[in-house]
């Protein structure tokens, strides 16, 4: 298990490496095969954001602090992260939805979305609603949206200190608005939990992958299922379907147009989903995707 969990992070190591000098040659392309790459390998989503994408970018910010990069070459790897992590949403198998609903967006005057935009990816997989406002959330604006939409959760992102004032006007706001909604805070600016709390904040992250443990237990949402868990279930319902069907595995794999060691794997719970896939297969078999997810 050792040399497992050693090879993982040399193959995560070795990607960040790699999509951080195609970000900053501004090769889009090749910065999408490398992220696709671990995909197909089965690599989880949160690691692909926390330790290739998360550390590339940080490595970006110090460029441009350090004068190395010019503030366009930082916007175009930040848009060519954005574009990658949207991606990688699309290729991640999503949790079973559990009926909450929360609304993430950036103070006014910050810009840096990036922080944001990965929570607001994992929480969408995670099986939340998602209202994802991105940057520059007047105070005024985003109360009136939450009075109309009602979240269960409210996630704001502050990355440069100089909006902490704004922050904190933002969240006295929104509490007057409503005196019970969780607030979430997080964002390199919120150096401790103590300054968060003192800024109205329920709890602090500084991390996209705890931000999603944090938010359910913000709102008393049910731990959610492991990866492996849920492509085991859905595995057996697809087996289920086709065993009604009286096929074989290589029936389906011919009528969904998928090779047949691809189909075992699924049934197995061996191979992470792709929304082209999971289409392909429920086609076939003509189910819908909620009857694979549900209980």
């Amino acid at each position: 298990m050792e040399h497992i969990m050693k090879y993982r992070a040399k193959l995560l190591e070795d990607a960040s490496v790699s999509y951080l000098e195609h970000i900053l040659q501004g090769e889009q392309e090749k910065a999408e095969a490398i992220v696709t790459g671990l995909v197909a390998a089965g690599v989880e989503i949160h690691d692909i954001y926390i330790h290739v994408l998360q550390v590339a970018m940080a490595a970006i910010g110090n460029l441009w602090i350090g004068g190395d990069v010019s503030i366009a070459e930082e916007h175009r790897a930040t848009e060519i992260t954005v574009g990658v992590i949207e991606r990688v949403r699309l290729s991640s198998p999503r949790r079973l939805v559990h009926g909450k609903r929360v609304t993430v967006g950036c103070v006014a005057g910050e810009q840096h979305t990036l922080g944001a935009k990965m929570i607001a990816e994992l929480l969408y997989v995670d099986g939340w609603t998602v209202d994802y406002l991105g940057p520059n959330v007047p105070a005024d604006s985003l109360v009136q949206f939450i009075i109309r939409t009602n979240p269960s959760l409210i996630a704001i992102s502050m990355v440069l200190s100089d909006n902490s004032d704004t922050a904190s006007a933002t969240l006295a706001a929104v509490r007057i608005a409503n005196k019970s909604v969780p607030i979430l805070l997080g964002g390199p600016a919120i150096g401790t939990e103590e300054i968060g709390f003192a800024m109205g904040a329920n709890a602090v992250v500084h991390d996209a992958v705890s931000a999603v443990t944090i938010a359910r237990e913000l709102v008393g949402a049910p731990n959610g299922e492991s990866l492996d868990e849920l492509l085991g279930r859905v595995g057996a319902q697809i087996q289920n379907f086709r065993r009604r069907q009286g096929w074989s595995q290589k029936d389906l794999a011919d009528s969904a147009g998928l090779d047949r060691t691809y189909v075992s794997a699924v049934e197995n719970g061996k191979q992470n989903l792709t929304l082209a896939a999971l289409h392909k297969l429920t086609s076939a078999l003509g189910v819908n995707e909620d009857q694979l997810f549900s209980v």
